[in-house]
């Protein structure tokens, strides 16, 4: 089996870029692999100590055989970072594993995104390969261990050079007409109640976010992006210090924990309407209502909570 590549992306949280390696080292595979670190330069002053503590860290002896470290200069940003990183490596090896240095892996990630890019290589519907996913009802008694989604995920994912090739970047002109049709933004919130309202702040320039682009792309050439049903990564970053998940984590999900080195993948033709139903759902504000209400324990998370619900009505009426 061919493996792809890692492509690790920090910038100024050293423990989490810490825990995130510590667990990457005990992957099957993980001596086989090639690693590219991408460390991203430092936005002002207040950053520049925590970079250079990072860098410090990776400078030493980490717990890979084979990686490489590519410093950058200045500040790129996230967004710039991960795409142009991405596509050097994608065009030299023809497939990628990515991970952000949040993330925490099971240690069957790596197998699972191999074992899932060599499966699926071939097949043009599918656009990306995912390692997080969610507890859902319909995965109970489902029979595969991968199911189909209409959005990608960026905790852990994989894709093909042929399918990230296809994407466009800059979407203004195409978002445009699209925002006036109603039908198609509603197409395209079949992923996730949050898609269209994030596309539009990153067209706004509200927000820089890369994967929102990335799930619109998707949506576009109507593909499919495959999830595990145990979800192999959890997303522990969020902190003030985070670029774009900061505070209360809705995701809240179940790390696989078992030795499981083979894996039952699902067809692309094989949707079901019912874990579609159920993922879109995730990402609805009735789920983040729900979610942060388990979690109230002062004034301040009660008024978040009723912020939400303010928001949730007002899109209803």
């Amino acid at each position: 089996m061919k493996l792809a590549p890692i492509c690790i992306f920090t910038y100024n949280r050293l423990s989490t870029l810490q825990n995130t390696i510590d667990a990457l080292s005990h992957n099957y595979l993980i001596d086989d692999s090639v690693i590219y670190i991408f460390s991203d330069g430092s936005k002002n002053n207040e950053d520049s100590a925590k970079v250079e503590a990072v860098r410090s860290y990776l400078k030493k002896k980490i717990p890979f055989k084979n990686y490489e470290l590519i410093f950058r200069e200045k500040n790129i940003g996230l967004s710039k970072s991960i795409i142009t990183g991405v596509t050097d490596i994608i065009n030299k090896h023809e497939r990628v594993i990515v991970i952000e240095d949040d993330i925490f892996t099971s240690k069957n990630f790596l197998l699972f995104l191999n074992k899932s890019l060599a499966y699926y290589k071939n097949d043009n519907n599918i656009y990306s390969v995912s390692g997080f996913s969610f507890p859902m009802k319909p995965l109970i008694t489902y029979k595969y261990d991968t199911f189909l989604s209409l959005r990608p995920f960026p905790w852990g994912w994989g894709t093909w050079k042929d399918q990230w090739a296809e994407i466009n970047w800059d979407i203004e002109s195409v978002f445009e007409k699209f925002s006036f049709n109603k039908r198609a933004k509603n197409d395209f919130c079949k992923g996730g109640q949050d898609l269209f309202a994030m596309l539009n702040n990153h067209v706004k320039g509200k927000i820089d976010s890369w994967d929102t682009v990335w799930a619109f792309n998707q949506y576009l050439q109507q593909k499919f992006s495959v999830f595990p049903t145990i979800s192999k990564t959890i997303n522990y970053g969020f902190n003030a210090d985070s670029t774009h998940t900061k505070g209360f984590n809705i995701f809240n999900t179940k790390l696989d924990l078992s030795n499981n080195q083979n894996f039952n993948f699902c067809a692309s033709t094989n949707i079901d309407d019912e874990i579609l139903k159920s993922f879109k759902n995730k990402f609805s504000y009735q789920n983040k209502i729900r979610e942060r209400l388990k979690s109230i324990s002062s004034m301040h998370d009660l008024y978040i909570v009723l912020s939400d619900l303010k928001i949730f009505i007002e899109r209803r009426i």
